[in-house]
């Protein structure tokens, strides 16, 4: 998969609460997170309105062995 980005990326804000804007249709969100991305497919975003995809877990680097 490639993700080409423009700009620097949208960053949560300290209550880690992040907003995105695209066009209507089919997507997917991706948070691109060490050391493998965390992905939410499967939305359906309407034209003019508001999708709360809910909370998105970001776990910790795996345990050192």
């Amino acid at each position: 998969m490639r993700v080409p980005l423009e700009g620097p990326p949208p960053r949560s804000g300290p209550d880690g609460n992040f907003r995105l804007e695209t066009k209507a249709g089919k997507s997917i969100v991706v948070v691109m997170t060490p050391p493998r991305p965390v992905t939410k497919p499967g939305l359906v975003l309407e034209a003019g309105k508001t999708l709360d995809v809910g909370s998105i877990a970001i776990s910790g680097p795996p345990p050192k062995p």
